[in-house]
């Protein structure tokens, strides 16, 4: 009986099956998102009147789909201190408020939970006064 389980074809394909169990093994442990609250991303645009000199995403990667929580956007010298400052993620989609807090060129863009998927976000458009900066990767 145990002369037919280690007959040559019998045994290349236990050693197919577990060749194949440890590269899957290997690739998907080696998958690895940051804690909640990393910077995802940042960067720096000019937009007529306002230049954005940083951006910086916090995502919140707790779950199996990865979520941008907020952006912060500081605007350089000249930048808005009041007034409206909104960001979008794709084109035509929803647009999220920015606030600093009354006065300063530090804006905070806090999103609702678990309302932008990170793997779907095709753009960061600010939305400032007048002015309209799109970034796309």
């Amino acid at each position: 009986m145990f002369a037919r389980l280690f007959r040559p074809r019998n045994v290349a394909l236990l050693l197919l099956v577990l060749v194949i169990a440890a590269v899957v093994s290997a690739f998907a442990s080696s998958i690895t998102v940051g804690p909640a609250g990393v910077t995802a991303a940042e960067g720096s645009a000019t937009m007529d009147n306002y230049t954005v000199s940083s951006v910086e995403y916090a995502i919140d990667a707790a779950a199996a789909t990865v979520y941008i929580d907020s952006v912060t956007l500081t605007f350089a010298a000249g930048g808005p201190t009041s007034g409206t400052v909104e960001v979008q993620f794709t084109d035509g989609g929803t647009s999220y408020a920015c606030d600093n807090g009354g006065s300063g060129l530090v804006w905070t863009c806090s999103l609702p939970a678990d309302t932008v998927v990170v793997s779907t976000t095709t753009m960061l458009r600010v939305i400032a006064g007048d002015a309209t900066l799109t970034i796309t990767p």
